[in-house]
């Protein structure tokens, strides 16, 4: 098995009716108002517009959280002031700088806190109302937790918390009781229906240019669907996945071979997901202490210039093991001189390449 020859090197979205690869990234055109979360946003919206304490929506990772956040934030009221800050984890000053840029505020470091308030106080007074949506909470500790409910000095800034299940067991803490009395809504995200699966995937394609919904054929969409397992993050990975191995075949059309295809690729890179992830918040967190080696096993079955091949179209960085079995490229270039290159770039983000044979991670 492996990607056709056909095609090579970024994909041509155009090829498919497409301005840009329509299931990457949290654009709030892509939001699907069929799916259970528009009851959860439709509270939202009602516990802002009567001022019913803070807010807490929970779900697994890959459910939606982030789109829905970015929603809300478009979705309130014009007279509603609303900052969303992507990672609620970022140190106190730095969250106070993402919050005064998003409610277009300017201050120096000294008088962040004192900017705010007044901002507040302001809008308190001409009887408006005050948004900060925070994503990512259950990275929060404690005390961070607490930090954060103080900015909310008289109940003058509404608090929305998006975030994994993990964090209700943080917001037990004895510390932070008192934001947690304050917790009056709390929903969760769940999984979408097998149904919704179709609906989805061609609502994302139409938001991005699309102008058939013929693009994947019901056979498709019920194979993603079965692996999927109703998760918007990995509906996300497969439909995009089946796009990359349609487009290398030149197949205009994804059918039940191409979404299969496409799956089979997808359980071998299971194992880079995780390091991916932690490869992001290193460099997110430039600051974090101590070297770090990184290792990224592939099957050996796998040639190398095919696995390089999809995962440049899915824009993953990853170091692969050198027990793959040797094969140039299309384009002639060694395989151990792309291995290079791959190092060398990894190097430049701060790792250190640790070379195979080794234990899959």
């Amino acid at each position: 098995m492996g990607l056709e020859p056909g095609r090579s090197g970024a994909v041509n979205w155009a090829f498919y009716g497409l301005r840009a690869a329509p299931f990457t990234g949290t654009e709030t055109a892509a939001y699907f108002p069929e799916s259970g979360q528009e009851a959860v946003l439709s509270e939202l919206m009602t516990a802002v517009e009567l001022r019913r304490g803070f807010a807490l929506v929970l779900g697994e990772a890959g459910s939606g959280k982030t789109m829905l956040a970015r929603v809300l934030a478009t979705r309130l009221p014009p007279e509603t002031a609303r900052a969303y800050v992507s990672d609620a984890s970022v140190p106190l000053e730095t969250l106070l700088a993402q919050v005064l840029a998003e409610l277009g505020l300017a201050a120096d470091e000294r008088a962040r806190s004192t900017v705010l308030r007044e901002f507040l106080h302001a809008q308190a007074k001409a009887d408006r109302h005050t948004v900060l949506i925070l994503d990512r909470a259950e990275r929060l500790r404690p005390e961070e937790f607490e930090r954060i409910r103080l900015l909310s000095t008289m109940d003058l800034l509404q608090l929305v918390f998006f975030g994994r299940p993990g964090v209700v067991t943080t917001l037990r803490a004895h510390a932070i009781r008192q934001l947690n009395q304050r917790l009056t809504v709390r929903r969760r995200l769940g999984p979408f229906e097998s149904s919704q699966v179709g609906p989805y995937i061609r609502a994302r394609l139409r938001a991005f240019g699309a102008t058939s919904d013929e693009w994947f054929t019901d056979d498709a969409i019920a194979v993603i669907a079965a692996r999927a397992k109703g998760t918007p993050a990995v509906i996300n990975r497969l439909a995009e996945g089946a796009l990359l191995v349609g487009y290398a075949a030149n197949e205009p059309r994804i059918g039940r071979e191409t979404a299969a295809r496409a799956i089979a690729y997808d359980r071998q890179l299971a194992p880079l997901r995780g390091i991916g992830r932690w490869m992001h918040a290193r460099r997110e967190q430039p600051e974090a202490a101590g070297p770090t080696s990184l290792v990224v096993v592939a099957r050996p079955r796998v040639r190398l210039h095919e696995m390089i091949r999809y995962l440049a179209g899915a824009s993953t960085s990853v170091i692969l093991d050198r027990r793959l079995a040797p094969s140039p490229t299309p384009e002639g270039i060694p395989e151990r001189r792309q291995r290079r290159s791959a190092e060398t770039a990894m190097r430049r983000f701060g790792f250190a390449v640790v070379r195979g044979p080794v234990e899959r991670p």
